[in-house]
């Protein structure tokens, strides 16, 4: 039924077993944190160590279900005091909230400050931070993925210039999300 109606898509898995997947943008986990959590002075933790914190659910930057997953797999159920599917709004209340949240990096870095929590055309050597902190996830055997399916090798003319334009767009955005984790999680 699958392969009639698409000609591609943009996923964060495989659609179906038949259908190639081509991860196009690849990052790691980070802990949106508050300012002033012990968690900020240190460079990398574990998910086990927010066994005690609040947790925001931030549907854009990492769903529900994963949340839940990757929290048992750390050995605890997280305490959800919020829900939203909106990251500016996610990131404000986190600091009022003295909450955390798990999200992936892609999703805090953006040119777009609306979309992303820190603004890569900010102050502070280019990262700049809207009262809150990020401290990379270690041990996680689970990076966030962006990936294109597309049936078959033909597609019209205007669905092949729009993938090309989609694959470009995620190209980019993995190269500046790895530059991103490079400077701001490794310098």
């Amino acid at each position: 039924m699958l392969a009639n109606q698409l000609h591609f898509a943009v996923s964060t898995e495989p659609l179906a077993e038949n259908f190639p997947w081509e991860v196009m943008l690849e990052c790691p986990m980070v802990m949106l944190i508050p300012a002033g959590h012990p968690a900020c002075r240190r460079t990398s933790v574990s998910l086990a160590d927010f066994r005690n914190d609040p947790f925001v659910i931030n549907t854009m930057g990492l769903d529900e279900e994963k949340t839940l997953r990757l929290c048992a797999e750390a050995g605890f159920e997280p305490t959800i005091v919020l829900r939203t599917n909106e990251a500016y709004t996610a990131g404000n209340l986190l600091n009022r909230m003295q909450a955390v949240s798990i999200c992936s990096a892609d999703s805090i870095c953006s040119r777009l400050p609306m979309y992303g929590l820190i603004d890569s055309e900010g102050p502070a050597g280019g990262m700049g931070m809207y009262e809150r902190n990020t401290v990379l996830l270690e041990g996680l055997d689970h990076t966030h993925r962006i990936g294109l399916t597309r049936r078959g090798k033909r597609m019209n003319e205007a669905c092949e210039e729009f993938y090309r334009t989609v694959q470009r767009y995620l190209e980019a955005k993995n190269r500046q999300v790895q530059r991103f984790v490079t400077h701001y999680y490794h310098d």
